[in-house]
């Protein structure tokens, strides 16, 4: 586990993280949308919209699953996503390695996404993610150890065809941030 208990304490006073081991089966694409900042470590103000989080989870064995996410011309992926949970909620653990929209930098973070899955999507949804290793060399990203947490402005990470949302991620609105690592805040 790479999210210390001091750090998974924190979270779970922001956000719902459930255990169990029947998790729901969580295969699909889903949007964030509104993406809004709840908490920053690092002190960036709450209530900030960002880009639209495009996630995808798919090739699932057991509970683990490969994921994908984009995010303002972002990329990030992960083959290994365990999820946990009972019932219809759950919360997914994985460590991912992040391409930035300027084709240099990259993060590494380890990330959670809990929620409950219905036929809506994922509603009560929050994420998360801590930077555990960056390269930066044109620019301001967060600390090493810095984190935030996010939810949907309605609850609701509203299922998604994958297929669109490159060219959906790419063209987001430009009044929300560019990538939620920035140091810049509008």
């Amino acid at each position: 586990n790479v999210i210390t208990e001091e750090i998974r304490d924190e979270f779970e006073s922001q956000m719902n993280i459930y255990e169990g081991t029947n998790p729901p089966d969580i295969t699909s694409s889903f949007v964030l949308s509104d993406f809004v900042l709840m908490y920053s470590s690092d002190g960036i103000s709450s209530g900030g919209i960002y880009a639209d989080q495009f996630m995808k989870f798919y090739n699932k064995i057991g509970n683990t699953y490969e994921y994908k996410g984009t995010q303002g011309g972002g990329e990030e992926y992960s083959p290994s996503v365990v999820v946990v949970g009972s019932g219809s909620k759950f919360t997914a653990y994985y460590v991912s390695t992040n391409n930035h929209y300027d084709g240099e930098s990259w993060s590494e973070e380890a990330n959670l996404i809990s929620g409950i899955i219905t036929d809506r999507g994922i509603t009560d949804v929050t994420y998360a993610f801590i930077i555990l290793d960056k390269y930066v060399p044109n620019g301001t990203i967060m600390e090493v150890n810095e984190y935030r947490i996010f939810d949907d402005r309605d609850g609701v990470a509203e299922f998604v065809n994958w297929d669109t949302t490159k060219s959906i991620s790419a063209e987001s609105d430009s009044s929300k941030q560019i990538s939620k690592l920035s140091k810049s805040h509008k």
